[in-house]
Formats: C-alpha cells, sequence, structure tokens
C-alpha cells in the first residue's frame, strides 16, 4: 500500500468493501473510557475485533512491539519513541511516541495491562482520540478487540466519513496483525513467548 492514505481507501473500498461501514457505539466493550472518550460524547467511533489462533500472551508481544508496525501496516511511518519505551523499544505505560499514519500522530500509552490491555491517547491535526487494544483469552487463542474514539473539529465536521474510514482501516490493521504474528509464529521467530 505504500505511505498513500488514498491507495489504502482505494484498496479497502475495492477488495474489502464490507469493513468500510460505521460501528455502533452500542459495541463498544464495558471495559471503562479514560474520561472525556467515552463514545457517547465522541463524534467517531470505531470496534473492530479478530480471532486470533495464538495465546494472549503472543498476541500482547505483537502489539507492543511497535518498531514492527510498519512490517505489516504497509501505510504506517517509523515509529518514533521519544520517552518511556522499553530497552528493545516496545511500548509500555508512559511510552511517548510519534508515527503517522496518513497524519502525523503524537501519542502517549496511557493504558497497560499486560496481556490484557493496551491504549494510547493520540494528538492530531484538529482532534484528540483514545485508542485501545482488549485481549480476551477465548478456546484456542485470542479474542482482540480494538475500539477508538475520537474528538475536535476535524471529527466534528468530518465523522460521517471518518466512521466508516476508521472501520475500515482497523479491520486491515487486526487481519495484517494477524497475518504477520501467524507467519512468525510458522518461521519460528520467536518475540517474548510467541
Amino acid at each position: 500500500m505504500g505511505k498513500n492514505p488514498a491507495r489504502l481507501l482505494a484498496h479497502l473500498a475495492l477488495e474489502h468493501q464490507g469493513w468500510l461501514k460505521a460501528s455502533k457505539k452500542s459495541e463498544a466493550h464495558p471495559m471503562p473510557w479514560p474520561a472525556g472518550f467515552e463514545p457517547k460524547n465522541s463524534a467517531v467511533f470505531a470496534h473492530n475485533e479478530v480471532f486470533i489462533p495464538l495465546p494472549p500472551s503472543a498476541v500482547f508481544a505483537g502489539l507492543i512491539d511497535a518498531a514492527r508496525w510498519p512490517a505489516h501496516l504497509g501505510n504506517a511511518g517509523k515509529i518514533d519513541v521519544r520517552s518511556g519505551g522499553g530497552p528493545d523499544g516496545s511500548l509500555q505505560k508512559g511510552t511517548r511516541y510519534e508515527w503517522s499514519f496518513g497524519e502525523k500522530l503524537k501519542n502517549e500509552v496511557t493504558l497497560f495491562e499486560p496481556n490484557r490491555a493496551i491504549g494510547w491517547v493520540a494528538d492530531g491535526t484538529g482532534s484528540m482520540g483514545f485508542h485501545r487494544w482488549i485481549l480476551e483469552p477465548v478456546p484456542g487463542g485470542t479474542r482482540l478487540i480494538t475500539e477508538e474514539t475520537q474528538h475536535g473539529l476535524v471529527p466534528k465536521l468530518s465523522n460521517k466519513v471518518v466512521n466508516p474510514m476508521l472501520h475500515g482501516v482497523h479491520q486491515w490493521w487486526l487481519e495484517s496483525l494477524k497475518a504477520q504474528l501467524l507467519t512468525d509464529r510458522a518461521a519460528g521467530h520467536t518475540r517474548h513467548d510467541l
């Protein structure tokens, strides 16, 4: 996909049209949200999920390995960990990092529960958001849920376009992460306990 958001959206529209739909706020996972980022108070909300036949610890290891995001997220720019990352550059509570995914985003990890959940506040142009990943152990693997809320002038003015677009991009991210983790596992690569 390269670094071009328009190419990614065109790909999703052609190959995965069913992913381009708005999530219902009633789909939100019951885990509490940070104050001000609750779906009911946000112009933009996306909820996506996927089953990954790996234990939550392996999936979590893939999520916190932000340096590898561009490997399975072709549209993602290099992750620049500014402070608070692990010795290998992995995300942890308090990590501040910048990256681009169509626009440059400044992020801080504020939710960090190993093998259960990770989330960050993102500051973009004209918007603030909270993106979280929730891992639930299920028979044979992990139910991985990702949710994001956004508020601010840009989401308020463009929510009719952003809501389905964000849902599509998040489903692509989930499917890409799943494929990368399964490829790594098959190749015998280990990170933490992959």
